[in-house]
This record gives C-alpha cells, sequence and structure tokens, in this order.
C-alpha cells in the first residue's frame, strides 16, 4: 500500500517553525506510515532542513509578489510534486498569501483555519477549541490544526518530542570558530527582530519608533555593561543589514573591547552561538523563541502581545517584561531594572533559577 502523500505549508518566519517543530515530531511519531513534505521560506528553511522529511520545498523570498502576479508559487528548490493525497496550512491565522499558495498546492484534500480559504472546493476549515487561537499555546494550535485534518490525537505525544532544533556539524564548528575558548560568563544580546527591532503595531509610526527602540537599547547596553558586572563577554547578535546601528550600540559602552558583533550564516546555526552562552537578553523574537526551545536563561522584553499564545510554560531561568508602563515597549530604565532582578536572580541559584 502507497503512504499518503502530505503538504505542511509553513511559508513564515523562523519563530514560527520552532513553534511546528514539535508538532511534526509528534506527527512522524505517531504516523510513520505518511510520506511528509514541507512548503518552507528562507527565513525558516535551516531550522527544518536536519528533519526527516520526505520533501522539503523552499519559497523564493518573492513567492507573495509571483502569487498576486502569476497566481502560481515559484520554489527557489526542491520543487514538489504534482498532486499531494492532503495539504495543510499550518498558520493559525488567516493571510491572503497563504490563502492562495494554498490554493496552488493540487491535493484531494487540503485543510486550514482561515474561513475565506475554506469557502473554496475541496478545502475543510478547522477550528480551536476556543474558537480562536489567542490565548492557548501555539504548539498545541498547530498540532490541533495537524490532528483535526489527519484524525490523529498529537497532543498526547508532545510532551515525549524535543523542541529546539537539530544543530549540524558545520554550525557548531562555526560557532566555535567564530567565538573563540571560553573564559568566565558570557551574555548574548538580540535587539533585533528580523531586520529592525520589534515595535509598535502602528505602521504611521514605525520608522520614529524603530529609532526609539534602537535608542533605548543603545543606553540599555551601556548601562549594563557599565562598572563590569557579571559577565566578561558580551556579544550582539542580528543581520549584516544591522551591521551600523550595532557598531553605535558597543562604541557606546564603556567596555566597547568586551563586545563582539556576531551574524551567524543561519538561524539553526544561531542556536550553536546561543548554546555557549550563559544568558540571553533579546526582544520579541526569533533569538528569543530559540534560547527558550534549548531552555538557556533568558530575559524577553516584549511590547504586550499574547503571551499564553507565544511564551506558554516557563522556562528556568526566564523573566518576561511583557510591556512597559508608559509605551507598549519598556523603556530604558524598566529594560535595566529588569536585567539586574534577571541577573540577581541568576546569581543566587545559579544555572536554572
Amino acid at each position: 500500500m502507497t503512504a499518503k502523500t502530505v503538504c505542511l505549508l509553513r511559508p513564515d518566519k523562523a519563530g514560527d517553525s520552532l513553534k511546528t517543530l514539535p508538532a511534526l515530531r509528534a506527527l512522524q511519531a505517531a504516523r510513520p506510515d505518511l510520506e511528509l513534505h514541507v512548503v518552507c521560506s528562507h527565513h525558516n528553511h535551516s531550522v527544518l532542513e536536519p528533519e526527516p522529511l520526505a520533501g522539503l520545498h523552499l519559497l523564493s523570498p518573492e513567492w507573495k509578489e509571483i502569487i498576486e502576479e502569476t497566481g502560481e508559487p515559484l520554489f527557489a528548490s526542491g520543487a514538489p510534486p504534482e498532486h499531494f493525497d492532503i495539504a495543510i496550512n499550518l498558520l493559525c491565522d488567516p493571510f491572503p498569501e497563504t490563502d492562495a499558495l494554498l490554493a496552488g498546492i493540487s491535493a484531494t484534500e487540503k485543510f486550514t483555519a482561515s474561513k475565506a480559504a475554506a469557502t473554496r472546493a475541496n478545502v475543510h476549515l478547522v477550528s480551536f477549541p476556543r474558537g480562536t487561537p489567542a490565548g492557548a499555546d501555539e504548539t498545541i494550535n498547530i498540532a490541533g490544526i495537524i490532528s483535526q485534518s489527519l484524525q490523529t490525537d498529537l497532543c498526547r505525544v508532545l510532551p515525549s518530542v524535543p523542541r529546539s532544533p537539530r544543530l549540524l556539524p558545520q554550525d557548531l564548528e562555526e560557532a566555535e570558530e567564530t567565538l573563540g575558548q571560553k573564559h568566565g560568563k558570557w551574555l548574548a544580546l538580540c535587539p533585533f527582530a528580523g531586520v529592525k527591532p520589534r515595535n509598535h503595531p502602528n505602521k504611521r509610526w514605525e520608522a520614529f519608533l524603530t529609532r526609539m527602540t534602537y535608542a533605548r537599547w543603545k543606553r540599555f547596553l551601556a548601562r549594563i555593561t557599565q562598572g563590569g558586572g557579571a559577565y566578561s563577554r558580551y556579544f550582539l547578535f542580528g543581520l549584516p543589514q544591522n551591521a551600523e546601528q550595532l557598531k553605535r550600540m558597543r562604541r557606546a559602552s564603556p567596555l566597547s573591547d568586551s563586545i563582539q558583533i556576531c551574524f551567524p550564516s543561519s538561524f539553526r546555526a544561531l542556536g550553536a552561538y546561543l548554546k555557549r552562552m550563559d544568558g540571553v537578553v533579546a526582544v520579541d523574537s526569533g533569538p528569543l523563541h530559540l534560547a527558550r526551545s534549548f531552555g538557556l536563561p533568558s530575559l524577553g522584553f516584549l511590547s504586550g502581545g499574547d503571551q499564553e499564545r507565544w511564551f506558554a510554560g516557563r522556562v528556568p531561568g526566564e523573566l518576561l517584561l511583557r510591556r512597559g508602563l508608559l509605551d507598549r515597549y519598556p523603556m530604558t530604565w524598566e529594560m535595566v531594572r529588569a536585567f539586574r532582578r534577571w541577573e540577581a536572580a541568576s546569581s543566587a541559584t545559579g544555572p536554572g533559577f
């Protein structure tokens, strides 16, 4: 009997793919009879690449624009089979581009949480226990979509599967070569989500708030490195697009010689860098989710949002500052105060406080 072919759509950010990994692994454990394919973006390709899949199909970075123009997605590599038995959109929130992508995948049956997409023929609507994905662990939301689509209970398997990405030897070698031999305690700082700081969702103020958030991080780094501290070295992580901002951040610190700027080759490789750290400070972004998946002591600066959905379950050594008192994103003094609390707790109880 030929195995059923299943196509899973995950064409979004790396942090979302981290939430998908446990559900994907639970599915592989519960249904080894399925031939699993994943359609992914360049953001999350490195996270999914080491997984034992029948196929990993990478979309072109311009896939959204191509769909709008032609209605057909363009794959940068690994074009999928012409037809699947089942196609499942794993996004819990509706996005027109992903609806169009699902429409462009040839499958006998299709499943989605998007009501707009479910109006098409052979597309079935899946639902959430609360009627919405809000307020529930996103991994459980994703497992629920798959469970309903394939009539398989994944939630019973989820606790037994690992949540962190698989690191390849080249990731570990890259981190060791870039960071060098370790002496003392190391702290990672990840001030960017994608190519800019995570900030207020009002797009009209985006440029202004981005500058403000960057300025707060610049002052924050100068304050926490003033007069030394528990850490002997500090590492600023970002993308090459962030280089000038990161350099200005480093120059503003009195311990600039102890601060190294790093550009990991992939999101998965970033995991190898972070695993060598004693703590991670980050905005609400993929690096923070990555640190949590490895169980690293982490301090997260959020700007409101659904904490139960994206940060469900306490991780040892974790402190999350949900939002600021005067602004959605915390002010510098709030960031510093939270850091001192987090640092003191870590020093008092050691790793895993």
